[in-house]
């Protein structure tokens, strides 16, 4: 009688550590599961805090283009302002002089 108490108490443990080794199991299967989870939520707010500054970066990097375009278009502009400023300079001198060169000859 005691032997076969003896074995069910041993049975009883074998029983409880296997119980107990499968629970072990499923706990670490969810912890790993969990972690995983975990690992691809941050990467993927990584991954859209990337593309996000991408895409500010981009509109920045527009923005300038835009801006180097106006001021080219304004250099371009003050160019051609400068040169027929000088243009009409040359005209009126060339008419001033000939306006004093032909009141010298008239007196």
């Amino acid at each position: 009688m005691e032997a076969l108490e003896a074995e069910r108490t041993a049975f009883k443990t074998t029983q409880d550590l296997a119980e107990q080794n499968q629970n072990l199991r499923k706990a670490i299967a969810k912890l790993r599961a969990e972690s995983e989870t975990s690992a691809q939520n941050e990467l993927q707010a990584l991954r859209d805090e990337r593309k996000q500054q991408e895409e500010e970066w981009a509109k920045h990097l527009e923005d300038k283009a835009m801006q180097m375009k106006s001021l080219a278009d304004t250099v371009v502009q003050l160019t051609q302002e400068r040169e027929e400023a000088h243009r009409l300079l040359k005209e009126h001198r060339a008419s001033a002089q000939r306006d004093t060169a032909a009141a010298a000859a008239a007196a």
